[in-house]
């Protein structure tokens, strides 16, 4: 099993889509992921895009690949790369959550995302387990 984390930001032509720009990402990423085994889940927050995907190391990283060329994403950063012995989200071909308010507070008690954006820029290292704690803190809610 392999992961990747990453962060990217959503270009300026994303942003004008709002929700059709999301659910069309979702649509594509379920019928994808389905077919190629992999899952995750995404988090998106005022033009921040948080995505965990996992699966076979080739099928991750070929998807990986195709964000990285997508337009729609600026800035694109690994936070985490690595193997893994199990799935965090084994049910899900791709989970989605726009945070709001409160979410953000959740977010914001585990590791400030402000933090993780500015240390992701300054390219110091970020905690894996406070990471992969934030995605599964919205995988049962």
């Amino acid at each position: 099993m392999f992961q990747i984390v990453y962060i990217s930001f959503a270009a300026e032509s994303f942003k004008s889509d709002g929700i059709d720009g999301i659910d069309n990402i979702l649509k594509g990423a379920y019928a994808f992921n389905a077919k190629k085994d992999i899952t995750g889940m995404l988090l998106y927050k005022g033009g921040v895009f948080i995505q965990l995907l996992e699966g076979e190391k080739k099928e991750v990283e070929s998807l990986f690949g195709k964000i990285a060329l997508d337009l729609r994403h600026e800035g694109l950063k690994v936070l985490i790369k690595q193997e893994s012995q199990e799935r965090v989200f084994k049910d899900w071909t791709m989970g989605y959550r726009k945070i709001d308010k409160i979410e953000t507070d959740i977010i914001n008690s585990i590791l400030p995302l402000q933090k993780i954006i500015e240390d992701t820029n300054a390219r110091r290292t970020i905690s894996n387990e406070k990471i992969f704690e934030i995605f599964k803190r919205f995988r049962f809610q």
